[in-house]
Parts: C-alpha cells; sequence; structure tokens
C-alpha cells in the first residue's frame, strides 16, 4: 500500500523544468498472455492462472526491481479508495474479488493484472519525462517477457483487448495545469487541436472534459505506431506546444490584466492559510492558484512540487486515511476540517 504519511512528497520530489506547467507524468504498457482469453472472457479459474503466472514472473526476475504483491481484499476501503485517486485501479476493479496490485519498493511503479488487459505497467514521475519513464518500464518489460509469453503478431504488434491499444500498446498520458489559458479564453480551441491531432483531454478528478482549477489530464488517443519512441516523439511535440503556449499566455495575463491576476493568487492564499475547513473542489481551485503564484514568482517558501504533492492528497480516501480510521467513514464536516490541516502545513512556510 502507498505510504501516506512516510513518503508525502513521493515522486514529486523529481525536479524538472517544465513542472510549472507539467503536474506529472505517466506511462503504461499494456500487454496479454498468449493462450489465455481476454480479461472478461475468462472463468475464475483462469482468472487466478494469469495472476499466478504474472506474479510468478515478477518474483523470478530479481533485476527488474523489488515488486510486492498486494491482494486487494486485504486492504480497507479507504486503502482502496486511495488505489482508485492514484489513477492505479478503477472503480469497479477495487470493489471485484480476487483482484491484485503489485507495487514497487519505491512507489513508482505498479501493475495491474486481469483489468481490461491481462497486464498493464504504470511508470509515474513529477513533472515532464516521458522518455526516462518509458526507459523503466521497458527494462521491466523485457524482464518480464523472459518468462510470460505476450500475445503479438507481426504485422500489428501486441494484441490487445482494445483496438486503440493494438500495436504498442503504450499510452502516454501528462497532467496539466493551464490557467493561462483559461483565464484568456484559449483553452478550448488548444484542447481541440489536440483532439484533432489525436490526443484525449479529460478534467483532473473527473471523466469529463470538465476542469478542477485549471487542471487536465492529456493523452495520446491510440497506441497504434511504427515505433514507441515515435509515439513519444509525436506526444512530446503536442505536449510541448501546449507548455509554449500556456506559458504564453501567463505572460499575457501579466502584462495586461495583472491586477486580477494578483487578486486571484492572493485571495486563494489568504483562503488556504486561515481556512478551517475546504472541500476538495475548493481545495484545487485554490492550490491550483498558490502553485500559478509560485510561478510567477509571486509566493516564496514553497515549491510547485510541494503544492503538486499536496494536490495528489486531498480527495476524500487520502484525508480519511490522515483521520486515523480506515472502518468508519468520516462526515464530510470532519474531511474538510483535516484537508484544510493538511494544507496549513504547507502554508506555515509561505510568503506572500
Amino acid at each position: 500500500m502507498p505510504n501516506m504519511k512516510n513518503s508525502p512528497m513521493g515522486y514529486f520530489a523529481d525536479t524538472d523544468p517544465d513542472q510549472d506547467v507539467v503536474v506529472s507524468t505517466r506511462v503504461r504498457l499494456s500487454r496479454n498472455l498468449a493462450n489465455h482469453p481476454f480479461p472478461g472472457k475468462m472463468t475464475s479459474q483462469e482468472e487466478a492462472a494469469v495472476q499466478g503466472e504474472i506474479i510468478g514472473a515478477f518474483s523470478e526476475a530479481p533485476s527488474i526491481g523489488v515488486f510486492s504483491a498486494i491482494q486487494l481484499e486485504k486492504l480497507s476501503p479507504t486503502e482502496r479508495r486511495i488505489l482508485v485517486e492514484r489513477g492505479i485501479i478503477s472503480e469497479n476493479y477495487s470493489i471485484e474479488p480476487f483482484r491484485c496490485v503489485v507495487i514497487r519498493d519505491d512507489e513508482r511503479c505498479f501493475a495491474v493484472m486481469n483489468e481490461i488487459e491481462h497486464l498493464r505497467l504504470f511508470s509515474i514521475c513529477g513533472g515532464y519525462n516521458p522518455k526516462r519513464l518509458h526507459e523503466e518500464l521497458s527494462l521491466i518489460d523485457r524482464g518480464l517477457e523472459e518468462k510470460l509469453d505476450f500475445a503479438a503478431a507481426i504485422d500489428v504488434g501486441y494484441i490487445e483487448t482494445k483496438l486503440e491499444n493494438m500495436g504498442t500498446g503504450l499510452r502516454l498520458s501528462a497532467l496539466m495545469h493551464l490557467p493561462g489559458l483559461m483565464m484568456t479564453g484559449y483553452a478550448e480551441k488548444t484542447l481541440r487541436h489536440a483532439l484533432e491531432m489525436g490526443l484525449i483531454a479529460k478534467g483532473f478528478f473527473s471523466e469529463t472534459e470538465q476542469s478542477r482549477g485549471a487542471f487536465y489530464i492529456l493523452a495520446n488517443q491510440y497506441s497504434f505506431a511504427s515505433s514507441e519512441d515515435g509515439l513519444i516523439s509525436f506526444f512530446s511535440t503536442e505536449i510541448n506546444q501546449i507548455i509554449r503556449l500556456e506559458r504564453i499566455a501567463r505572460e499575457e495575463i501579466m502584462n495586461k490584466r495583472r491586477i486580477n491576476l494578483e487578486d486571484r493568487v492572493y485571495r486563494s492564499c489568504a483562503i488556504l492559510k486561515h481556512c478551517r475547513k475546504v472541500t476538495m473542489e475548493e481545495a484545487l481551485e485554490h492550490l491550483g492558484n498558490l502553485r500559478l503564484g509560485i510561478s510567477v514568482g509571486w509566493v516564496s517558501g514553497l515549491t510547485v512540487s510541494e503544492v503538486s504533492a499536496v494536490l495528489n492528497r486531498v480527495g476524500a480516501a487520502h484525508v480519511q486515511f490522515l483521520t486515523g480510521n480506515q472502518d468508519d467513514p468520516a462526515d464530510s464536516g470532519e474531511l474538510e476540517a483535516v484537508r484544510a490541516k493538511l494544507i496549513h502545513e504547507i502554508m506555515e512556510r509561505a510568503e506572500f
């Protein structure tokens, strides 16, 4: 289970020149095993067999790192919800019986079995660095392939359950903070262009395009490509273009609507520093403004990485975990009070 108390920074401790716009990057590889039905078509015995093969491969390939298999049924409902909030598993997967995830000891790499494909490998970092994440996952992928027979064909590449994952099985995604584009009214046009170029976009903590706090997740829509490196190059070209446009938009606001931006940033700083209760929606909005204030140099004493780490922990399950009571759900008022205290811990260092 991800360590909630002893490693609050986690992968956000990474430093990256683009972290003012890109909060985090995630890379995923999907694989199916040959000679087994696709997930959803398997019996419980077949699911257990696939899960056993994959867990065995992780334990028999020490060169890929130290991984631990965690049976979800041994976790509390709150701990399972934390995995959902972090995007490691889906809501449905969290409540299904006999499910298991494999987590590397540094909590930056995960594996999920028998959800949509037999195996999904994830790696995540703070800021923008898909190439490094892909290199890490490729080493793990090759190590597992020595033990497992992945389903593949010469003419199509890796065989996946969903058509859009066929070929490389590679999914790249970036959590982006785009307040400049939102405030200037260019966000819709920018995201529409990204869609036309083959990306998909959705709001943070949302399955729709509606954003909270100007945070958006962008990902490649299709995995079919001549090579994984070519897909990474295409994705990076589009993400770098959005980064450039966001910085131009921020500069435009600084020059033409500075007082509006100052009011937005300093108002949020005051609320975060003095609030006694805060909803998740409010936290996302105000932490996003705090993050922007740090990026433009108006707030010191904190880094955008520290704010990003808190953003990763404001969900209801994360806050419930911090109450120390994982069995009896706290009421919304208690969660809002605990969330406010969590934010106060970093705001004590903020100078504005």
